[in-house]
């Protein structure tokens, strides 16, 4: 046997193989043109020996059989071809699909008695089932349908073409199951209600009267007698039930401060902390805001969202405020809610004003000496610390002393401002905490009032380099200058009621100059008896008038005098009694305004009382 000679071995073979005709004529060797036999019906065993075929081996529309699918495919191939401008070759491709013959039926279902087929071209086809008038197996004819009273079980899947009605049994108890329907599976299944996150409805509150909690709820009742204390709320796209009870509460905001000093100078710094909180109550929250607004205008802390709701809060170091302190700062504390009803916006805001109240200097202190004050007849003429008799003699000297606390002003200076009657002070230059003077009270009329004051002189220029000749760094703008004045001191001069007896010359003195009361006390005769003591001077009768109504003084003669009433002339006697009894004012003769007095001269010459004394009461 021979064959056609063969291409060289390396090279490529043509489009065909053939054998020699002697090869051919053997029939020994099974050789076939694949263009002959593809596309031909064959059986595969699996489906992937059909899938790692060649795309060669099939031609398009080509029907096979998969035993072990035990199914017919037909498959589609895609030649490959030759991309003759880039010369790049695609190859074959295939693919395959589960084939039904045309005519073949692929699926069956019933409804009610019908039967529908499908065939494997899509066609569908009917058959009705005649069931006879007395109905078959469990199901009976009722009106338009059939039914039946026993239980049914499906084991597979139930497929409807109509409405299905459900009737769920009730009961006076909650029922805790719920029905679902799946869509993707298109199954309707019951669960229990806390699968999907739900249970019965319970109530745990409080309630009028009382009952034990919790409670399952089976329905809410609502009633409306226009209380405006309640509120029913129901919200219809969102299926909301609001009940409202009361009044909400009102948010509020508050603001504060801690460390910050109002004794300071402008220009004195601070360190302090601004506090800013706020209560929302039962609304939305917002925004809150802790501001400045004066002297600059700025957001010191805020919050657009919640947690936290701590307070905000902003700390100043080394911080100085406005010139003008009105108001040194301001502040405020802001709150944007929304209401917790009907959700419209809440503003709330609070403020702080921050305002320095700067403290004078501690006023200057004054100390009197009036020792030196006249005491004719061996008694004061002060009366009080307060009352000079007209006619005493002597000075009063004063010490100004500078006050404990200069509140960080700068002392320049003591001085006296007593307007009345001016003292000269000593030392006079400036930084000396104490000052001292004295005024001779013979200088001023009988009727002066001496008054006394002292003054101390400060400045804000106390930062350094501050004395009290010179002065220092400025710790406020513009300059504060401060005259700190002691307490007003008054002496005032009385003319106290006198009653005495003289003798018959001497009365002659008292009526021309009855102020002289150094005179008067030299020479006045009154009772030393005790209980019924005279006075040189009555002035604890009435010490700032010298108003001598219902006034009683004793006099004792030692031997033949005159009996002498002396009064301020403010004042007139309408009469006197005499040992208790009245109408005694002829007695005596009138001297009226004698140098600021009325001098009563009596008309009879007294003999010895012999120790008794002798009584009078001036009414005026």
């Amino acid at each position: 046997m021979a064959f056609d000679p063969l291409p060289i071995p390396g090279t490529l073979f043509d489009s065909q193989i053939g054998l020699n005709s002697a090869a051919s004529s053997s029939g020994t060797i099974a050789l076939a043109n694949v263009e002959f036999i593809r596309g031909a019906f064959k059986v595969y065993d699996s489906q992937s020996t059909l899938d790692t075929t060649s795309p060669a081996q099939f031609q398009d529309g080509q029907i096979v059989y998969v035993e072990h699918e035990k199914k017919l495919f037909r498959m589609d191939v895609t030649p490959g071809f030759l991309d003759p401008t880039t010369f790049i070759f695609t190859p074959a491709t295939k693919t395959s699909s589960s084939f039904n013959w045309p005519d073949n039926i692929i699926t069956a279902s019933i409804a009610g008695n019908v039967i529908t087929f499908e065939k494997g071209d899509g066609d569908t086809f009917d058959i009705t089932v005649d069931t006879g008038s007395g109905g078959s197996g469990i199901f009976k004819p009722t009106g338009s349908f059939f039914a039946t009273t026993n239980d049914l079980q499906i084991t597979g899947s139930l497929t409807t073409t109509g409405s299905v009605n459900l009737a769920l049994e009730t009961s006076s108890t909650a029922i805790d199951n719920v029905m679902l329907y799946d869509s993707q599976s298109g199954q309707v299944y019951f669960t229990s209600s806390a699968a999907i996150g739900g249970s019965s409805v319970t109530f745990v509150g409080e309630s009028d009267p009382n009952i034990p909690s919790p409670q399952t709820i089976q329905s809410i009742e609502t009633l409306d007698f226009n209380d405006d204390e309640t509120l029913i709320q129901f919200d219809t796209s969102t299926g909301n039930l609001k009940f409202i009870f009361g009044q909400p509460p009102a948010p509020s905001v508050g603001i504060s401060q801690t460390g910050f000093i109002t004794n300071k100078f402008n220009l004195e710094e601070q360190t302090f902390t601004v506090n800013g909180n706020y209560n929302r109550q039962a609304n939305g929250f917002i925004s809150a805001s802790l501001k400045e607004t004066i002297p600059d205008t700025l957001t010191l802390a805020s919050r657009s969202s919640e947690p936290p709701t701590s307070a905000l809060t902003k700390l100043f170091t080394a911080r100085t405020g406005s010139k003008d302190n009105s108001p040194e700062y301001r502040f405020t504390m802001e709150l944007t809610s929304s209401d917790a009803i009907n959700g419209n916006d809440v503003f709330n805001i609070a403020t702080l004003n921050l305002n320095l109240v700067k403290q004078n200097p501690s006023s200057p202190t004054n100390t009197f000496d009036t020792s030196q004050i006249s005491q004719f007849g061996g008694v004061s003429q002060i009366y009080s610390n307060n009352y000079i008799e007209e006619g005493a003699t002597g000075s009063i000297s004063y010490t100004a002393s500078k006050g404990a606390n200069d509140q960080n002003y700068r002392f320049i200076k003591l001085t006296d401002v007593s307007s009345t009657n001016p003292v000269t002070m000593a030392p006079s230059a400036n930084g000396f905490t104490q000052i001292s003077g004295s005024i001779d009270i013979t200088t001023e009329p009988n009727n002066h009032t001496f008054q006394f004051k002292s003054n101390a002189n400060y400045d804000s220029d106390n930062g350094p380099g501050a004395t009290p000749n010179t002065s220092g760094d400025p710790l406020n703008d513009p300059l504060v200058i401060k005259n700190m004045q002691s307490s007003l001191k008054t002496y005032n001069r009385i003319k106290s009621p006198r009653i005495a007896a003289f003798l018959i010359p001497q009365t002659a003195s008292i009526i021309s100059n009855p102020e002289d009361i150094d005179f008067w006390a030299k020479n006045a005769q009154i009772s030393t008896k005790p209980g019924e003591l005279g006075q040189l001077f009555y002035q604890s009768h009435s010490p700032t008038a010298g108003n001598p109504n219902n006034l009683v003084g004793y006099i004792q003669n030692v031997n033949n005098s005159i009996h002498v009433i002396v009064i301020s002339n403010s004042y007139t006697l309408t009469d006197v009694v005499a040992g208790g009894f009245a109408g005694f004012l002829s007695a005596f003769t009138l001297y009226p305004n004698v140098n600021g007095y009325n001098v009563y001269i009596g008309n009879n010459v007294q003999g010895p009382t012999g120790g008794l004394a002798q009584e009078y009461q001036l009414i005026t």
